[in-house]
C-alpha cells in the first residue's frame, strides 16, 4: 500500500499513468493531483476520483471529461476545492459544465482555456460562478463577449485576473 502525502504530480507528458498501482485509503487524503497531459483510463479515472474528497487543486489538463469525473471532483470536493484547470479538457458539454460551477463554491482559480464551452454554458458561468473567484481564464472561448465580462466583474468582486 503506498501512502500518500497528500500531494501527487505526475508531468511526464504524454506519459501513460496507471491509478490501479496507487492504493489509497477511503477515503484518500490526496489534497493535490496535477495529471497534466496524462494518458489515464477514463474508467480508472472516475473510479480512484471517487475516492478523493479533501482535494484542494486539481489539474486535468487535456483529458476527457464525463458525468461521472464531474460528479465525483463536485460532489465529493466541493468543501475544498479552490483550483481546477480543465485546459484543453474535452466533453465540457452544458450537462457536465453544471455541477462544476454549482456546487465547487470555494473556488479562486478556474482555467477553461480552449475547452470549447457552448453560449449556453457560458451564460451559466457568468450568472452563477462563485463570487469568491480570483483567477479565471476564458482564453480561447469562442462565445465570451464584453456583456459577459461585465457581469463577471460586477458580480465578483474578488476577480483580480480575467485570462482573455
Amino acid at each position: 500500500c503506498l501512502e500518500i502525502w497528500k500531494k501527487i504530480r505526475y508531468p511526464a507528458w504524454n506519459s501513460n499513468l496507471d491509478l490501479t498501482l496507487i492504493k489509497v485509503k477511503e477515503p484518500s487524503e490526496l489534497q493535490y493531483l496535477d495529471l497534466t497531459r496524462c494518458k489515464v483510463n477514463k474508467n480508472t479515472l472516475e473510479e480512484f476520483l471517487a475516492s478523493c474528497q479533501f482535494l484542494k487543486k486539481l489539474s486535468l489538463d487535456r483529458l476527457t471529461l464525463s458525468i461521472k469525473i464531474v460528479n465525483n471532483i463536485c460532489y465529493k470536493n466541493h468543501q475544498t476545492l479552490q483550483v481546477l484547470n480543465l485546459s484543453r479538457c474535452k466533453g465540457l458539454t452544458f450537462d457536465t459544465f453544471v455541477p462544476i460551477i454549482k456546487f465547487c463554491l470555494e473556488l479562486k482559480e478556474l482555467n477553461l482555456f480552449d475547452t470549447d464551452l457552448s453560449k449556453q454554458s457560458i451564460g451559466y458561468l457568468v450568472n452563477n460562478l462563485t463570487e469568491n473567484i480570483e483567477k479565471l481564464s476564458l482564453r480561447s472561448l469562442y462565445f465570451v463577449r464584453d456583456e459577459h465580462i461585465q457581469t463577471l466583474v460586477t458580480r465578483c468582486q474578488n476577480i483580480r485576473l480575467i485570462h482573455l
